[in-house]
């Protein structure tokens, strides 16, 4: 079932504004939720969103965000989408395989991989120190939501992020 489903231009006030609205309505759902469950919710929410405004769309305030918030059973399923170019899946990882998206010097965006070590980035004539700050920033975010008991699931310029209620009771 649908709960909630928005599409709004890419700046930070609409991130701040829709992530209120959609709190909100999940706390209107006849849920018990634990505080620590809201909280999670919450800071995923705007790190998604925040990054689609910021990595995916660059910053542009004429290019859109899609958000959706669903609940499936015991799941709730968020997905977000900008219009940028995406980030690959590196399949052949054996870890959680998220890609990250890293700015280089002719501003176009090329996709690298999670098994890229930042070792390696560092002694790249073709990378700056401030891409490789970026690809930091962005992997630490993406392992905080996972840490955080969320399921990602990336394709190209959408993430799809799932959190499990029945796990959440267990803790």
């Amino acid at each position: 079932m649908v709960i909630y489903e928005t599409t709004f231009h890419s700046t930070f006030e609409l991130v701040d504004e829709k992530a209120k609205e959609a709190l909100m309505l999940l706390k209107a759902r006849e849920i018990d939720w634990m505080s620590h469950t809201l909280f999670k919710i919450n800071f995923v929410l705007r790190e998604l969103l925040n990054n689609a405004v910021e990595h995916g769309n660059a910053f542009d305030p004429q290019k859109k965000v899609f958000l959706r918030i669903e609940s499936r059973d015991q799941l709730f399923i968020f997905t977000i989408r900008d219009e940028g170019s995406g980030i690959c899946m590196d399949v052949a990882s054996s870890d959680a395989g998220v890609a990250e998206k890293v700015p280089r010097h002719d501003k176009t965006y090329h996709a690298i991989c999670a098994n890229e070590t930042l070792e390696r980035l560092k002694h790249s004539a073709d990378e700056t120190e401030s891409d490789v700050d970026a690809l930091a920033d962005r992997r630490r975010g993406l392992e905080t939501i996972r840490r955080l008991e969320f399921e990602l699931n990336i394709t190209g310029n959408t993430i799809v992020a799932t959190l499990d209620l029945s796990k959440e009771a267990m803790q």
